[in-house]
């Protein structure tokens, strides 16, 4: 909520404070042609986006440390993914505008 705000807006109270302003998380699915981009989304939280990613966005992988579940992506991967992790993109998707 700090830096994406109560709404996802991207209007948290210390988000004027950082270089880059935190994404407005209520337009995910409009900036991916109306489809919630998922796998993305728990990537970026997780944190895990590739060698050499110097993001902004913190990693969230040991703050979601729950039971596994088998997540399965829209190619029919079935990927082990924290439980809270799948809850958070869930809940994400729900903001959606």
């Amino acid at each position: 909520m700090a830096c994406h705000g109560e709404t996802g807006a991207g209007d948290g109270p210390i988000a004027a404070d950082l270089p880059v302003g935190p994404a407005n998380l209520r337009l995910l699915a409009v900036a991916n042609d109306g489809v919630f981009p998922t796998e993305q989304v728990m990537t970026v939280i997780y944190g895990y986006r590739g060698k050499g990613y110097a993001g902004l966005m913190p990693e969230f992988g040991p703050v979601l440390d729950s039971p596994q579940v088998t997540w399965t992506a829209p190619d029919g991967r079935e990927i082990p993914t924290p439980s809270a992790l799948v809850a958070l993109a869930a809940y994400l998707e729900t903001l959606q505008d």
